[in-house]
């Protein structure tokens, strides 16, 4: 009989699969549990002249600098995180999931710093997120001596998108400075790959077994050994004197 094909279910793209869960339940409980206000919750801060002004001294003000990136309040939101699920997994391939996790986390605090400092409408959604993950995409590229012109066609495109949306230049800076915040982590993970990839070589390079010939065969150590364990087996032990 013929094996039945096993399905595998494989969830790659497992730190923008969270994000979106979350986001998803945030949005549900806001729309039909509408007194809980948790769209005000799940929003960033902004300047002093904003609508959700900064208090250094507020512990919300500070988890609000991380949570809006669960926060929707129009379209470009889930295209963002529709657009991270076609280019997350190939970066958690190359850093992992961790990594990504911590990255993603810098580039929305710093992002959510910025924007309490310069900016008076709040931000909302995943595009800190975004923008590290394209800028990722460009240094993989540029590291193997590539120009990769989907990646600059894609950060292009994102921010002519953000412009058209209504979103100021000011606030797409914010965004970009995020993502490259973020991706500062990335230089250190190459020069600990490629101090490891240096260590590895040399240790080869000590392990190596040098081979030496002899013109004359009996001049070997090999055959040095044998006469002298010879000789060992000859001697015997006839007795002992004692005085």
């Amino acid at each position: 009989m013929a094996s039945k094909s096993k399905v595998k279910i494989s969830i790659e793209p497992v730190i923008i699969l969270l994000i979106s869960l979350v986001t998803v339940a945030v949005f549900l409980l806001n729309r039909f549990v509408p007194s809980l206000k948790l769209m005000d919750f799940f929003t960033s801060p902004t300047s002093s002249k904003g609508s959700y002004p900064f208090d250094i001294k507020s512990v919300t003000s500070w988890i609000r600098t991380v949570l809006y990136i669960f926060g929707t309040k129009n379209i470009s939101s889930w295209i963002v995180l529709a657009i991270l699920f076609f280019i997350t997994p190939d970066q958690e391939n190359n850093y992992g999931t961790v990594l990504i996790a911590i990255m993603i986390f810098l580039a929305t605090i710093f992002s959510g710093v910025l924007a309490a400092c310069f900016l008076e409408k709040p931000l909302n959604g995943a595009e800190p997120a975004l923008f590290l993950l394209i800028i990722l995409d460009f240094l993989a590229s540029f590291r193997k001596k590539e120009i990769k012109i989907s990646s600059i066609a894609a950060l292009a495109f994102l921010i002519v998108y953000e412009a058209v949306s209504g979103v100021n230049l000011i606030t797409i800076f914010v965004f970009f400075a995020g993502g490259l915040c973020g991706s500062l982590v990335s230089f250190i993970t190459v020069k600990k790959s490629t101090s490891k990839k240096k260590t590895s070589s040399k240790s080869k390079k000590d392990t190596a077994t040098t081979v030496v010939y002899f013109d004359n065969e009996a001049d070997s150590p090999r055959f040095k050994n044998k006469k002298s364990s010879a000789t060992d087996d000859d001697e015997t032990v006839i007795g002992t004197l004692e005085f």
